[in-house]
């Protein structure tokens, strides 16, 4: 939701946004050009002949009196009625990222543009061929401007206010939620004042003042001394710059003041006396207290320009180890990590700039094993040893030569090699490229699957680079083999962290991911133990010790989407068959763990039966149980005598 804050001034009626407003079309908007740069926010794309286009008024009359349009073509060009001929390019062409915030600032001698804080334009009306230029656009004229058939803008507001001191102009602002930022040129030893005073519900509650002495000093109404006179020094002296934006903070318990991103003053209002003016300081000052501000009309000396401080916009990157990042003051650095299995795919630091932009737009984190739409000239951390890639293209054999064309490069950014596959429509088959190794397209020693949609698989180890196509091997290039040296000096080893592919080349890639894999998996009492993580296609065989047997499926596959064939077998523990017993005297009735008579796994029973002499007395355990692969008695204490059956006189 968008937060206005407004200012009206005294005089003129003027009504000033400092935080970004939806531009609506064709609405009069009172503004003073010369006082106010404006301040525009898009994200229109290169070559979308998307316009800007701000129609101004003049001071004395409601009528239209100069235009300036910027159209998004390639490059970006700009147009200023009675001053240009035609559309020329911008002299400097604006940064590349989408989301772009202008200043426009006019004198009265010139027009001049910046985009994401480069200057694109500094237009003096003297120097232009058209008489017209000086007279129309010259001096003071503007108090009013319109978005009419404006494609472009989507935000506005005002860069800086000129500050009105006034008495009665007042000016509603939220100190908690919102920092105020002052523009000034004074000079060291000059005198001059910043002074603010502060109100809240229509109540004067205090006021915070700067001045210019030989060292820079401060007052704090109600909180130091009660003589304005008693001024004390800032706890760090302010950069030596005249042009100085000072940046005032206030908390629910101190002041905070900033001068060109310098710490000055850091005054927790509980910090004073208690016998002075009575904590009065806490009392005014503390919590969430002002609502209004006004430049002291009678004191303010210094006070030139003022805005909300700038914050860069709230974002969320899912599959970050974070997630969400909330709105930041300009000089915030913040960086983005993803969670395992994620890759990162754009910058990984952001800084806040000037005027409220990210240094970037806010990067992507991709989940390694799912499929992710290929973006051209894209840096994308890649472990290429330790992660092969997957590419899925669905070109059409014989229709054109597309191709897929990944670049690697290390972990300092720099360009080691390359990899391009292509169907060469003229011959028919399929060929491959790899920089510092071969010196010509080369036929794939096999030939891909036929099926349109494939999936391509690009294996690199230390010394080979492996590519399959649907499960089928199409290359396997050592390095050593090739006739240049420097195959293995730039691909050899544990080279690559970083791909991109390449826009001037790369027509084929659709969508890339991690080759699938399925996950490791342990099973105890196996002959193998652990099979570790394993590609599609993998076939794994499970084999028990011989005192285990095998329940479940003894050959596992790994599928295509990163799964095994069927739920991972287990080998239970075994009892041979029970042999502690007089064969001719008894019997045995067996109780399976498993439900079945095959095998006499760990928890089976058997119970041992007299079946001759008739009514005779069994001697021994009757009743065993298989526990470790041993049939053990479950007679107390124990009895390991071959259970057998007996006459009951022979007791």
């Amino acid at each position: 939701m968008i937060r206005l804050l407004l200012f009206t001034a005294a005089l003129c009626g003027t009504v000033v946004l400092t935080e970004w407003a939806a531009v609506e079309r064709d609405v009069n908007i009172p503004w003073d050009l010369e006082g106010t740069p404006l301040q525009i926010k898009t994200d229109s794309t290169l070559g979308s002949s998307d316009e800007i286009i701000v129609n101004m008024y003049g001071k004395d009359t409601d009528n239209i009196i100069n235009i300036l349009i910027v159209r998004f073509d390639s490059p970006i060009q700009y147009y200023i009625n009675f001053c240009t001929k035609g559309y020329p390019d911008l002299p400097v062409q604006p940064p590349v990222e989408v989301e772009k915030i202008w200043i426009i600032t006019k004198t009265e001698t010139a027009l001049i543009i910046t985009c994401n804080n480069v200057e694109v334009l500094n237009y003096l009306f003297a120097d232009s061929s058209k008489a017209t230029c000086v007279t129309k656009w010259g001096g003071d004229v503007v108090s009013g401007i319109k978005f009419d058939h404006d494609t472009a803008s989507d935000f506005y507001r005002a860069e800086w206010t000129a500050v009105e001191a006034k008495e009665g102009g007042r000016i509603p602002w939220d100190w908690k939620g919102t920092s105020l930022q002052i523009k000034t040129d004074s000079i060291l030893g000059s005198g001059e004042k910043i002074l603010v005073q502060m109100y809240k519900g229509g109540s004067w509650i205090g006021h915070v003042c700067v001045k210019f002495s030989s060292s820079m000093q401060y007052w704090v109404g109600f909180c130091t001394e009660k003589d304005i006179s008693n001024w004390e020094y800032l706890t760090k002296q302010t950069p030596v710059e005249v042009d100085k934006i000072w940046t005032i903070t206030k908390t629910e318990a101190a002041l905070i003041i900033t001068c060109n991103n310098v710490e000055v003053l850091n005054y927790l209002l509980a910090d004073i006396l208690a016998d002075i003016l009575d904590s009065s300081c806490v009392k005014k000052l503390g919590g969430d207290g002002v609502d209004k501000i006004k430049f002291d009309g009678n004191h303010d000396t210094a006070s030139d320009f003022y805005r909300a401080e700038p914050q860069c916009p709230a974002f969320t990157v899912e599959g970050s180890t974070k997630g969400n990042w909330t709105a930041s003051p300009t000089g915030t650095t913040t960086t983005i990590e993803c969670v395992a299995n994620y890759i990162l795919v754009g910058s990984a630091t952001l800084s806040c700039q000037e005027g409220g932009s990210w240094s970037s737009d806010a990067p992507q984190c991709h989940n390694h094993n799912e499929w992710t739409a290929v973006e051209r000239n894209v840096e994308i951390p890649w472990d290429l040893e330790g992660t092969p890639l997957q590419i899925k293209t669905n070109s059409t054999l014989g229709s054109y030569e597309e191709i897929i064309s990944v670049d690697m490069y290390d972990e300092d950014s720099s360009l080691i090699g390359g990899v391009d596959v292509k169907f060469s429509s003229t011959m028919q088959y399929w060929e491959y490229w790899v920089d510092f190794c071969t010196s010509d397209w080369t036929v794939l020693p096999v030939q891909p699957p036929v099926e349109v949609e494939k999936i391509w698989t690009f294996t690199k180890t230390k010394a080979a680079l492996i590519i399959t196509c649907n499960n089928v091997e199409v290359l396997n290039y050592l390095f050593a083999d090739s006739s240049k040296s420097t195959c293995v000096t730039q691909l050899g080893g544990d080279a690559v962290d970083e791909i991109q592919f390449d826009s001037t080349i790369d027509t084929a890639s659709d969508f890339y991911r991690a080759e699938q894999q399925c996950p490791a998996f342990t099973v105890e009492g196996s002959t193998k133990g652990n099979w570790a993580a394993s590609p599609t296609g993998t076939t794994a065989t499970i084999e028990c010790a011989d005192t285990h047997s095998l329940v479940g499926s003894s050959e596992l596959t790994c599928q295509q989407d990163g799964s095994w064939s069927s739920d991972v077998p287990h080998c239970d523990k075994f009892c041979s068959a029970f042999s502690n017993y007089n064969k001719t005297t008894t019997e045995l009735v067996y109780r399976y763990a498993d439900g079945s008579d095959s095998v006499k796994l760990e928890g089976s029973n058997v119970t041992v039966n007299c079946i001759t002499p008739i009514n005779g007395v069994l001697i021994g355990t009757s009743r065993w149980t298989c526990s470790g692969g041993q049939w053990i008695s479950t007679k107390s204490p124990v009895d390991d005598r071959k259970t057998t059956c007996i006459e009951m006189s022979k007791q």
